[in-house]
C-alpha cells in the first residue's frame, strides 16, 4: 500500500501542463514544451524571465541576451535593484554589467570612487568623510574637538574634513564640557568660573585673547574683523591654485604647496562706502549706496585707506603702526610688512587661504566645497538658476552675472549671502578685491609666506565681480589691473597680522 502511494505521488509530480510556469534549472519540463524553462517563441532557448538567456521570448529569431543593470549616472556601476535583459542589437547606454552601485544618481558614488570630503559615502562602504580613509589628504584641515557645541574647540588638533561634526577650526576653549565657558562668553566677577577663558574670574576686557573676533564702531559704521587661524604650529600646508581638471581653470593657477606662519584678522565684509567716506571724506563709487562695497578706487587709494584706519584705531583703541609709506599718489609697503600691526591689504596667499576656509574645491560651500558644472562656467551660467556639483545653489554664495542684473544693475549690499566657515562674506563675487601682490607666475616648489612684490604697476585682484561669469568667482581665479586703475567692479577688504 505504501509503495503504491509513493508511485502515485511521483506520477503526479512529473505531470506537465502547457499552462504551467516552467522554471529553468530544476530539470523538470512543467509546461510540456520539451525544454527546461519557458520557451514561448519555440526557438529552443528559455526566456530570461524563467532563468534562461532568451531576451525576447516572442521572437524566434532572437535567442540570446545579456543581463545588465541600469546605470543612470554612467559611472560604470549599475543599480542592483534594476536588472535589465538586453538583446544583442540593443543599445547598452545607461547600463552596466556590474551591480554594486549604492547610489545610481551620483557619479561620484560607486565602489571604486576615492573617498573625499563631501559629506557622501563615495566608495559605498557605509562610512562617510572623516569616518573613512580619505584618499586625498590635502582636503583634510586641522580641527579641534568641540563636544559642547559652543563653536570653540579644545585639546590636541587633528586633521579632518571641514564638515566633521563636534569640531571647530579654533582651539581656544578652556572647557569643552560646558557651552557657557568659551572665549566669547561674558564673565561674572566672583562666581568662581572663568567663563571667557582669559585666566581670571572677571571680564577685564570684552576680548582678551588674540584668537577671537573683534567688532568696532567707526563713526557709527560697524567694522567686523574675524580671526583666521593658519595653524602654523602644526606645520600645516595647503595647495594654492587649482588642479588641472577644475572647470574654468586658467593657465596661471598652477598648484603649489603653501605654508602660512602668521594668523591674521580679516574684515568680514568688503569695505563699505560709508566706512570709506567717513574716514577719507569722499565716496568715489559709481553705484552709490551706503552699505554696498566701495569701488572705483585704485590700489594706492586702498593702501592710503589702510593707513587712515590704522590711525583711527591708534587714537580710539590701541596704538598701531601704519603698514604703508605713501606720497600723494603712490604707496609702498614697509619692510616688515607681514609683521606690521596695522591694517593692510592681504597677500594673495592669505586671501585664497581665507576664501577656501579649508576646502580645495572651486568654491567654499556649507557642504564642504563644490565645483562649477562645465555647462555653467560661461554665458549659460548667467541665464537661469543652477547649483554646484555638491548641490549648493549658487545664488546662496555669490553675486555675479546670474543675479546682479535683477532690478538695479550692479553690486549688492555686503553681508547678505552666506558667510564661509571663518565668517567671511562675499569672498566669491560682488566686486573684485585688491590684494597686496604684484602679478607674477607662481613658484613650482613649496613656499612659506609667499609675497609677490617687485614694486610693479600691475596688481592682483581676487574673488570675481558682479558683471562676469561664474568661472571668475572661483577661489583660485586671478585677475590683475594697473595699480592706478579705478574701476566700478574693484573694491577691497583689509587684514591685520596677529602679533603676540
Amino acid at each position: 500500500m505504501m509503495l503504491f502511494g509513493l508511485l502515485t505521488w511521483l506520477a503526479c509530480a512529473n505531470k506537465c501542463d502547457s499552462t504551467f510556469t516552467d522554471l529553468l534549472g530544476d530539470d523538470i519540463d512543467q509546461n510540456c514544451d520539451g525544454i527546461d524553462g519557458t520557451d514561448g517563441d519555440g526557438d529552443g532557448s528559455a526566456s530570461w524571465q524563467s532563468g534562461g538567456s532568451d531576451c525576447d521570448d516572442t521572437d524566434p529569431t532572437v535567442s540570446y541576451g545579456a543581463l545588465v543593470y541600469q546605470d543612470l549616472d554612467q559611472d560604470g556601476f549599475g543599480n542592483p535593484n534594476l536588472p535589465v535583459w538586453l538583446c544583442d542589437a540593443e543599445d547598452l547606454e545607461f547600463t552596466s554589467t556590474l551591480s554594486t552601485d549604492c547610489n545610481d544618481f551620483n557619479a561620484s558614488i560607486h565602489p571604486e570612487h576615492p573617498e573625499i570630503c563631501d559629506m557622501l559615502d563615495n566608495d559605498c562602504d557605509n562610512l562617510i568623510d572623516s569616518a573613512d580613509d580619505i584618499d586625498d589628504p590635502s582636503a583634510l584641515v586641522p580641527h579641534f574637538s568641540d563636544l559642547d557645541g559652543d563653536g570653540y574647540g579644545a585639546n590636541e588638533a587633528f586633521y579632518a574634513c571641514l564638515n566633521t561634526p563636534e569640531t571647530s577650526l579654533v582651539g581656544t576653549d578652556c572647557d569643552d564640557d560646558d557651552a557657557s565657558i568659551a572665549p566669547d562668553q561674558p564673565d561674572t566677577e566672583g562666581d568662581g568660573t572663568d567663563s571667557n577663558c582669559d585666566g581670571v574670574d572677571h571680564d577685564v576686557e570684552a576680548c582678551t585673547f588674540e584668537q577671537c573676533d573683534h567688532e568696532y564702531s567707526v563713526f557709527g559704521t560697524p567694522l567686523s574683523m574675524v580671526y583666521v587661524p593658519v595653524h602654523a604650529n602644526l606645520e600645516h600646508t595647503w595647495l594654492m591654485g587649482s588642479p588641472e581638471g577644475e572647470i574654468g581653470r586658467d593657465a596661471d593657477e598652477t598648484q603649489y604647496e603653501v605654508a602660512l606662519n602668521r594668523d591674521f584678522w580679516m574684515m568680514s565684509t568688503e569695505v563699505t562706502q560709508d566706512l570709506f567716506r567717513f574716514l577719507m571724506g569722499y565716496n568715489p563709487s559709481w553705484l552709490q549706496a551706503s552699505n554696498n562695497p566701495v569701488e572705483t578706487i585704485s590700489w594706492h587709494e586702498a593702501a592710503r585707506f589702510a593707513n587712515r584706519l590704522t590711525k583711527w584705531h591708534s587714537q580710539n583703541q590701541t596704538p598701531l603702526e601704519t603698514c604703508y609709506q605713501c606720497t600723494e599718489d603712490w604707496c609702498t609697503p614697509v619692510e616688515t610688512f607681514l609683521d606690521c600691526r596695522g591694517y593692510r591689504l592681504p597677500t594673495e596667499a592669505e586671501w585664497e587661504f581665507a576664501a577656501r576656509a579649508g576646502t580645495q574645491t572651486a568654491l567654499w560651500t556649507p557642504n564642504g566645497g563644490g565645483n562649477i558644472p562645465d555647462e555653467y562656467q560661461g554665458n549659460a551660467g548667467c541665464a537661469s538658476s543652477w547649483s554646484l556639483d555638491d548641490g549648493t545653489p549658487i545664488n546662496q554664495l555669490a553675486w555675479f552675472c546670474l543675479n546682479s542684473f535683477d532690478g538695479e544693475i550692479g553690486h549688492r549690499p555686503v553681508g547678505t549671502l552666506a558667510p564661509n566657515t571663518f565668517g567671511l562674506y562675499d569672498m566669491h563675487g560682488n566686486v573684485w578685491e585688491w590684494v597686496h601682490d604684484d602679478f607674477m607666475d607662481y613658484p613650482t616648489e613649496s613656499t612659506s609666506d609667499p609675497i609677490f612684490w617687485n614694486n610693479g604697476s600691475s596688481k592682483i585682484v581676487r574673488g570675481g565681480r558682479w558683471a562676469f561669469w561664474a568661472k571668475a568667482i572661483r577661489s583660485a581665479e586671478r585677475g590683475n589691473y594697473g595699480a592706478t586703475n579705478q574701476r566700478n567692479e574693484v573694491g577691497f577688504r583689509l587684514v591685520r597680522t596677529v602679533v603676540d
